[in-house]
């Protein structure tokens, strides 16, 4: 059974009920939940069961190989001029998507209708070099990942985290105390556990002798952010 964007439902009692059909599972059945923040289950008991796998963004992460592999793939299957893409442009899409499959899906589709190798070529090799706030072209592969992050991650938030992305998105890195001083707010560090349990591009930075958590935004998701501010 796989449930997707489970983060949408709201009311306790389907969580509650959720759980106990999971608690009384049949041997043959299994449950892939797909989520963009945890759910309110018994997580941590079912961890020490040995009864869950997680996957995070992480290991979603395409390595170079997998992007290769892919563009490949679905340079066979549509048509598009991909497969002979020069290992250094594969090479600069993985760092600039930082092996987001979403995006790099989003601007396979851009290439359609472009002809020529060298065309090609230099289409994503200005991608990979040039960040959006530079190329406002409403039909530019930027523009296309600015849409998907404003209607498919942006506007599913309260406003009070909307505001808070927009604030912070010009941080190279962030840290409760540092946003706190660029929003004017007290509880930025609590924000912060927010926005990186619901999945919002945010990676924890922690390393040994840090007094507080330090975290970053996905490149591209910050850049989006940016550019929504500049709006």
């Amino acid at each position: 059974l796989i449930l997707d964007d489970y983060h949408v439902i709201k009311e306790p009692i389907i969580h509650e009920s959720m759980a106990f059909f999971i608690d009384h599972l049949p041997p043959t059945l299994h449950v892939m939940i797909l989520t963009r923040s945890e759910p309110p289950f018994p997580l941590l008991r079912w961890r020490a069961r040995g009864e869950i796998q997680d996957v995070h963004t992480a290991d979603l992460r395409f390595s170079l190989e997998e992007t290769t592999t892919f563009l490949h793939q679905v340079g066979s299957a549509e048509s598009m001029p991909s497969r002979a893409l020069s290992q250094e442009i594969i090479q600069q899409l993985t760092e600039h998507l930082e092996g987001w499959a979403v995006g790099l899906r989003l601007l396979m589709l851009t290439l359609q209708g472009q002809n020529g190798q060298l065309k090609v070529e230099q289409y994503l090799a200005h991608l990979a070099s040039d960040p959006i706030l530079s190329n406002n072209s409403l039909d530019s592969p930027q523009r296309t990942i600015v849409e998907y992050f404003i209607r498919e991650v942006f506007s599913a938030q309260s406003e009070q985290i909307q505001f808070f992305l927009l604030q912070t998105s010009l941080l190279g890195r962030l840290t409760g105390s540092l946003c706190d001083s660029v929003t004017g707010g007290v509880n930025s560090a609590t924000v912060l556990t927010a926005v990186e349990r619901a999945g919002l591009f945010l990676e924890s930075l922690d390393g040994p002798g840090e007094s507080e958590p330090w975290y970053r935004y996905h490149s591209l998701f910050a850049e989006a952010m940016r550019s929504e501010a500049r709006s």
